[in-house]
């Protein structure tokens, strides 16, 4: 029993779990005290999303530009990352 709640606690504390989000963004920054992340990336929903050492990604993004994005929920690190994302003349929710 106890092999079985070690194979289940190593797979909650490592999940990732796939996502999609769909917003303006409002702000962007590079990230200075978390280790986990380069960027963060703020929409107008109030969703903060992080970037992995995707330099391209953070520099192609505009602000007051609408996107969907590609992205894990990190389970352990409590964070939504972006993976990719491309822009959206979608108006309406």
């Amino acid at each position: 029993m106890g092999v079985v709640y070690a194979i289940y606690q190593n797979s909650i504390n490592t999940a990732s779990i796939p996502d999609i989000e769909y917003g303006l963004v409002t702000a962007k920054a590079p990230v200075v005290d978390n280790k986990n992340a380069n960027y963060t990336i703020n929409l107008a929903t109030g969703k903060v999303l992080y970037v992995q050492g995707n330099q391209t990604l953070y520099d192609t993004l505009e602000l007051n530009k609408t996107y969907v994005f590609n992205c894990r929920i990190d389970i352990p690190n409590n964070m939504l990352i972006a993976d990719s994302a491309w822009q959206t003349n979608r108006t309406s929710t």
